[in-house]
């Protein structure tokens, strides 16, 4: 008898150790107050993680198909949008983009983080004609980050890209920016204003602190020139038949 009444206590215990266990392990994290992130692996995490952020701030993004296998990686719930994207980009190359006002208004990801710069061996780019000339379509960047997509005429002899007045504002840029100047056209001498942009993409193909020279759109018809600000960095070739550029890296 007193070894049966020795042994009812210990399973009592081992009945109420188990219950406990089963309740520590229904409740989990959540006891602690920490929140936990589950995002599904891999590149499709990442994708799906990234634009559900940019989308709830409303940010457009580029570049999400360069995003590559590799679990995505844990970020804060809360704080600076910039943080918590440079956080799930960490490991990326990325240009965030801002508005007038300084918020995040685009993002463009570039591909994975090297060692050293990007190489570009070579860059093929589709051509629209207009009459003898080749038009491409270009990313400009001002100083300040605020970018616009422009159709430039493919002009060896332009020295600089050039772009009409018009678009300085748009560009971000300051009158501090700027220089007044003159240039030599088809007409003559007019006025003009030298600048820099941040960067310049056409393609695959990307030059940064291009010098800029903006004409009063009166003079430039509507038109604007990729230079050689940025065609000096190539070997270029031009495909008449195939309606493309070649740009190679020199």
């Amino acid at each position: 008898m007193e070894k049966r009444h020795s042994q009812a206590p210990d399973l009592a215990t081992r009945l109420v150790l188990a219950l406990a266990l089963a309740l520590i392990l229904a409740v989990g994290p959540a006891a602690s107050g920490v929140a936990q992130n589950t995002p599904q692996g891999g590149a499709d995490g990442l994708r799906d993680r990234l634009r559900a952020l940019t989308q709830a701030e409303g940010i457009k993004v580029t570049g999400l198909d360069l995003i590559g296998p590799g679990a995505p990686r844990s970020s804060a719930e809360s704080g600076p949008i910039e943080q918590r994207l440079q956080a799930l980009l960490l490991g990326y190359n990325f240009v965030l983009f801002h508005d007038a006002a300084g918020r995040v208004s685009g993002l463009r990801v570039m591909g994975r983080s090297r060692a050293g710069p990007p190489e570009l061996n070579e860059a093929s780019v589709s051509t629209v004609r207009q009459g003898g000339h080749h038009l491409v379509d270009a990313v400009l960047v001002g100083p300040t980050g605020l970018w616009a997509s422009r159709r430039l005429i493919v002009d060896t002899g332009a020295s600089t890209v050039v772009l009409p007045v018009s678009a300085i504002s748009s560009l971000g840029l300051r009158d501090s920016d700027l220089t007044l100047g003159t240039v030599e056209t088809a007409g003559g001498k007019v006025p003009a204003r030298m600048g820099r942009l941040a960067a310049v993409r056409v393609g695959h193909a990307e030059v940064k602190d291009v010098p800029v020279t903006f004409i009063a759109d009166e003079h430039l018809g509507r038109r604007a020139l990729l230079g050689m600000s940025f065609l000096d960095h190539f070997r270029l070739t031009i495909d008449d038949g195939a309606q493309r550029i070649i740009l190679t890296t020199k």
